[in-house]
C-alpha cells in the first residue's frame, strides 16, 4: 500500500494567506490607526513636549520679571533668560502687540507670553478679506450681538479673563439677602456663562471694610458697602442684523437658523450676508483683525485711544454699578452704591474730576474716571449678548428722585410676590412709593440690570442721563466744549458761535475722552451707528449746538431711554445730568 503524501493545497494557501492578511491589518491598524498605539503614543509624546516648553518659558518669564524693579519683561530680558535655560541659539523670539513670541528652533513650535506671563499658542493673525462694494441694502434697527470671550491681551478665543484686582478692592457675592465678603480663588465669586449671568462685583474700601483685614465670609450690611463695581473681560464680537423683531427673536431661539439674517456689523465692517458693503452705508472699511468667524475684539481693549482704547491692550475693565451717587466716604469722594440719590447739578469737568479723585485718594494701581463711549458700548453689548439680557430690553429706572437701582413702576394689581413684565412703561414715581420688590434686589428691580440679576450693571436706562467724555469735533479740526460762555462744560475749547474758550480747564489726556464728527458712520463699538435705534431708543447725535454725548435717558424717557440711547448737551450742570465712574489699567 503507497503512502499518500501529506501537503498544503490551493485553497488552503489562500486562507492561510487572507487570514494573516487580516490579522497584520488589524494589527497595523492597532498600531497606527486614528486611535493606534503608535499615534496616541505620538500624541502624548507631543503633549508633553508642549508643556515642557511652556513650562520653560513659565520660568524664564519670571527669572526675566526679576530684572526689573517694576517687572517689566522685554524682548530682550526674555531672551536672556531663556538662553540661560537653552543655552545659544536654541530659539527666536518677536514682540507682537499681545506679548512676546516665543519659538523653539528643534520644534519649530512658537508660544505667546503675555504681559501677565500667561502662556499659550501662538495663533498666526490672519488679515480680514475686504469686503466688496455695492452689496444690498438691510434694516440695521433690529439686531442682536454675538459675543466670544478672548484670553489675556491676545486673539484667542477662550473663558472670561479673571478679573483684575487692585489692592483697594474686596470680592463680594451675594448670598440671597446680603452681599458676602469672597476671595479671588472662590470658584462661585463668578461665571460667565449662559446660565448663571454671574459678572463679578467688587466694592471699594471706602465703606466700613478694608481690604486686606476684612474676612472671608464677612456679611455686608447695605449701609457697610464700598463703591461697587462690575468687571467686564476683553471679548469679540459682531452684530446680526434682522428685518423684524420676529425673525430676531426665532432667532434666538435657534442660532442655527442664519435664513433669516439680512447683515452683519464685524471684522469686515458693515456687510450684506454676501459680504459686500450696501450703497447707502459711508463708511471707512474696518481693519480690525479677524477673531473667529469674522468677529471684531471690542476696541475698548484695545491699543488705538482713537476708537476708545487705552493706549494698551486691556483683560478687561471695570465699570461702576451705579451712577456716582450725593453719598461721599470718609475722605470726600463720592460713591456708587444702591439706593442712594444719583449726583446731579455739576458740569462735566467737575465730574470727571471728582471720577477721577476717586482713584488718586486711594492711590489705587487703577486708574479712574468719567465714562466714555466705548466704554458705555463694551456694556450694552455684552448686555445685550446671551451672556447677558440676550436680546431682552432692560427696565427704565423711573424713580423721580434719581434714587440708583431701582426698576420701574408696578401694575396696580402687582404685589411683592409677582415679578412682573420687564417691558411695561409707567410715569415716574417718588422715592417714598418705592416697594422693597422695586430696588435693586427685589424681583423687579434686577430687570433694569444688564444681566436681569443682582450681578449686573444698573441705571443704563433711565435715572439721570448721563454725560460721556466724547466731545463734537468740527470740518475744521476743532473740538467743541460748550454753547456759549454761560451754557458750557468749563472745558477749553470752541463754542457754537466758533469762537474759542480759554477760561476753563484743558481737556486731559486724550485716552479720557471720544471726539465725533457729524457723521458715527465709522465709529464701531460705541453702541452709536452699529445699533442706532434699537428698542426705538433716541439717537441725536452732537453737534455744534450741544457738542457733549450723553447717554440712557433719563426716569420720564419711558420709551426712549435705554442701553442704546444717544443725545446731546452743552456740558452744562442740570438737575437731570449724572455720571458713572470706570476703572481701568494704568
Amino acid at each position: 500500500m503507497k503512502n499518500k503524501q501529506k501537503g498544503i493545497t490551493l485553497i488552503a494557501l489562500v486562507i492561510t494567506i487572507v487570514v494573516l492578511l487580516i490579522l497584520s491589518g488589524i494589527t497595523i491598524g492597532t498600531l497606527t490607526g486614528e486611535n493606534g498605539i503608535i499615534t496616541s503614543s505620538k500624541e502624548a509624546k507631543e503633549q508633553t513636549e508642549i508643556a515642557n516648553e511652556k513650562e520653560i518659558i513659565e520660568v524664564a518669564w519670571v527669572d526675566a520679571t526679576q530684572e526689573d524693579k517694576y517687572g517689566e519683561v522685554t524682548k530682550e530680558k526674555m531672551d536672556n533668560a531663556l538662553n540661560k535655560i537653552l543655552g545659544e541659539d536654541k530659539h527666536y523670539s518677536d514682540t507682537v502687540d499681545e506679548g512676546i513670541v516665543v519659538t523653539f528652533k528643534s520644534s519649530k513650535r512658537s508660544y505667546l507670553v503675555d504681559g501677565s506671563g500667561n502662556v499659550g499658542e501662538y495663533i498666526v493673525k490672519e488679515p480680514v478679506e475686504q469686503p466688496g462694494l455695492g452689496g444690498e441694502n438691510f434694516n440695521m434697527t433690529v439686531g442682536t450681538m454675538e459675543v466670544v470671550f478672548l484670553t489675556g491681551t491676545s486673539y484667542n478665543v477662550g473663558k472670561a479673563n479673571a478679573p483684575e484686582i487692585d489692592g483697594t478692592m474686596i470680592p463680594i457675592k451675594y448670598n440671597g439677602e446680603n452681599w458676602v465678603v469672597t476671595t479671588t480663588s472662590d470658584p462661585d465669586w463668578y461665571n460667565y456663562n449662559i446660565e448663571e449671568k454671574k459678572w463679578a462685583n467688587v466694592m471699594l474700601s471706602d465703606g466700613t471694610y478694608k481690604a486686606g483685614s476684612v474676612k472671608a465670609g464677612q456679611v455686608i450690611q447695605e449701609n457697610e458697602l464700598g463703591s461697587m463695581f462690575v468687571w467686564i473681560p476683553r471679548y469679540a464680537y459682531k452684530i446680526v442684523y434682522f428685518n423684524s423683531e420676529e425673525d430676531k427673536q426665532a432667532y434666538l431661539l435657534d442660532r442655527n437658523d442664519v435664513s433669516r439674517i439680512v447683515g452683519y456689523s464685524d471684522a469686515r465692517g458693515i456687510v450684506d450676508t454676501q459680504g459686500k458693503v450696501p450703497s447707502d452705508i459711508n463708511q471707512k472699511q474696518d481693519t480690525s483683525i479677524a477673531v473667529e468667524d469674522n468677529y471684531r475684539t471690542h476696541p475698548v481693549f484695545e491699543k488705538d485711544v482713537d476708537k476708545g482704547g487705552w493706549g494698551k491692550k486691556t483683560k478687561g475693565i471695570w465699570v461702576g454699578k451705579f451712577e456716582m451717587t450725593t453719598t461721599t466716604s470718609s475722605n470726600g469722594t463720592n460713591m456708587i452704591l444702591p439706593n442712594k440719590q444719583a449726583r446731579r447739578n455739576e458740569n462735566i469737568t467737575k465730574f470727571f474730576t471728582d471720577s477721577q479723585a476717586i482713584g488718586e485718594k486711594f492711590n489705587m494701581a487703577l486708574d479712574s474716571h468719567l465714562i466714555k463711549n466705548s466704554e458705555w458700548g463694551a456694556v450694552a453689548y455684552l448686555a445685550e449678548s446671551k451672556y447677558g439680557r440676550n436680546g431682552e430690553e432692560i427696565s427704565v429706572n423711573q424713580c423721580s428722585n434719581y434714587y440708583t437701582g431701582v426698576g420701574r413702576g408696578l401694575n396696580k394689581d402687582e404685589d411683592s410676590t409677582k415679578t412682573g413684565d420687564g417691558k411695561i412703561y409707567y410715569s415716574t414715581y417718588s422715592w417714598s412709593s418705592v416697594k422693597d420688590i422695586q430696588k435693586y434686589n427685589g424681583n423687579v428691580g434686577v430687570l433694569s440690570s444688564t444681566t436681569g440679576n443682582i450681578y449686573g450693571i444698573y441705571d443704563m436706562a433711565g435715572g439721570s442721563w448721563e454725560y460721556m467724555m466724547a466731545f463734537y469735533k468740527d470740518e475744521n479740526g476743532n473740538i467743541h466744549t460748550g454753547y456759549n460762555t454761560n451754557y458750557h462744560s468749563n472745558f477749553n475749547g470752541y463754542l457754537y458761535n466758533g469762537t474759542e474758550y480759554k477760561d476753563g480747564v484743558d481737556l486731559p489726556e486724550k485716552k479720557y475722552y471720544q471726539v465725533y464728527e457729524d457723521n458715527i458712520y465709522t465709529t464701531m463699538g460705541d453702541a452709536l451707528f452699529e445699533t442706532s435705534a434699537w428698542n426705538q431708543d433716541r439717537n441725536q447725535i452732537a453737534y455744534a449746538y450741544r457738542p457733549i454725548h450723553t447717554r440712557s435717558g433719563m426716569n420720564n424717557d419711558t420709551y426712549a431711554a435705554g442701553l442704546f440711547y444717544y443725545d446731546m448737551y452743552d456740558g452744562r450742570g442740570h438737575g437731570n445730568a449724572g455720571c458713572r465712574v470706570c476703572l481701568t489699567a494704568k
